[in-house]
């Protein structure tokens, strides 16, 4: 038996040797030994089966050296082209790229795409079969209680190991539906007690968030950096859901008049959070939403002054998003296949149309932000499949917002690589927040 055939049969590399033989195959194989540290360790050393090391022959090595191996093209590193003020910024997601462009947006459409089955078992509420009359923006925005919000509730939850006080929050809330959660609203707020002039970021969840783990995560990294962190949770969705149902089911439906409304309550709910906060804790507050919670946060930016705004792929065109990227399950439900209008029209034009002037008070792009656009961010998924790029470049540039573009899907896009120090970054801006020019 070969020396190599009896060293693989006792199997020394695994486990100790037991016989003198194993054991002077041990030694041969790793070689002498070496001092690092002040303790012998064995050299290893990577032997070929036949007993030698295994090297290229000489035209092997020459042709090698000629023709280097290159990596292809879209394996190369993509960083960011940062402009300085409020131009455009492009962000390479992964920085090394492993997959073609090609399957890259294949395999973030199908991501985007399994995310809209889950968006599509959601139900939406019933119509009442009329269409509303079409609403002027500053008169509807005129009516809400965004300007004069009601008052917190507060209890004290207790404190964490490191002082934070966690506090939960709640107050009246005014909203369509007949469960608890339309007449009240929810949230959790987490207090550093040394930390009194830092910033507090206000977290708003996306649509059908099932649970507020993402959120708190951001908060736990805001809290690491020094500042204050609280969130809510939105109408129709996790502890305000309707009982019985999913977390979202309900928040829109074919009545355009309770999609406003259920917003403008959205809004309100928040204004009312961040009213408690420059009470209470702090002047300087920021506002982070991701995906519905992003379009949340843009309308509240267009009525209520804040410090920074951070959207994360907002759906700041809903009549783009209702007609053209609704998932299958619904599209075929409401009668949107094969040109139809659906409950809005007799065809595609005609509905398009409709939504446009009844939903024009909740699409950023047609309000005046009182917000300053130099705080407000926009970020932008290249392959989105749920929201789409278009409509959130237009919004960056009506508003002349900061636009952060990544080339990440719709649900990609907020694990990318180093998203959340970027974002954070520009919540924690130190500049106090000016006086609004005027109402919306």
């Amino acid at each position: 038996m070969s020396g190599w055939a009896q060293y693989s049969r006792l199997h020394a590399r695994h486990r100790r040797p037991r016989t003198a033989d194993a054991a002077r195959l041990l030694a041969l194989r790793q070689g002498p030994l070496r001092v690092r540290g002040g303790r012998p360790r064995p050299r290893r050393r990577h032997l070929h089966p036949r007993g030698r090391h295994r090297r290229r022959s000489r035209p092997a090595q020459a042709l090698r050296a000629a023709h280097p191996r290159r990596p292809p093209q879209w394996s190369r590193s993509l960083r960011g082209r940062h402009q300085a003020g409020r131009g455009a910024v492009r962000a390479g997601g992964l920085g090394v790229i492993p997959t073609p462009p090609r399957l890259r947006g294949r395999t973030l459409a199908a991501i985007d795409a399994a995310i809209l089955w889950r968006i599509g078992l959601v139900r939406p509420s019933p119509s009442r079969g009329t269409a509303p009359p079409p609403a002027e923006p500053t008169a509807f925005w005129a009516e809400s209680r965004a300007a004069t919000p009601v008052p917190l509730e507060v209890r004290r939850r207790g404190t964490s190991e490191n002082g934070v006080r966690v506090l939960d929050l709640s107050g009246d809330s005014g909203g369509p539906g007949g469960h608890p959660g339309s007449r009240r609203f929810a949230g959790r707020a987490r207090i550093r007690s040394s930390a009194f002039e830092a910033p507090l970021v206000l977290l708003l969840h996306g649509y059908a968030a099932p649970l507020p783990t993402y959120e708190d995560w951001h908060a736990w990294r805001l809290l690491r950096r020094g500042a204050h962190a609280a969130r809510i949770d939105l109408p129709f969705h996790l502890s305000r859901r309707v009982p019985g149902q999913r977390s979202g089911d309900g928040f829109f439906s074919t009545d355009l008049d309770h999609d406003r409304v259920v917003f403008r309550q959205a809004v309100e709910d928040a204004a009312s959070v961040v009213a408690w906060a420059r009470r209470e804790v702090t002047s300087r507050v920021a506002v982070l939403g991701f995906s519905l919670g992003g379009l949340v946060a843009c309308l509240l930016a267009a009525v209520v002054p804040l410090d920074a705004v951070v959207a994360v792929t907002p759906p700041c065109d809903l009549a783009d998003t209702m007609l053209e990227r609704c998932p299958g399950r619904i599209r075929r439900q409401l009668g949107l296949v094969g040109g139809s209008g659906g409950p809005w029209g007799a065809d595609a034009a005609a509905a398009r149309g409709v939504l446009d002037s009844a939903l024009a008070p909740v699409t950023p792009r047609l309000l005046h932000p009182v917000t300053d656009p130099a705080r407000t961010t926009v970020v932008c998924a290249e392959y989105d499949g749920i929201v789409g790029a278009g409509p959130v470049r237009q919004l960056a540039a009506a508003w002349g917002a900061e636009l952060l573009e990544y080339r990440q899907g719709h649900i990609s896009v907020m694990s990318a690589r180093g998203i959340s120090r970027r974002l954070h970054d520009r919540l924690l801006r130190t500049t106090p927040v000016t006086a609004p020019a005027a109402a919306v």
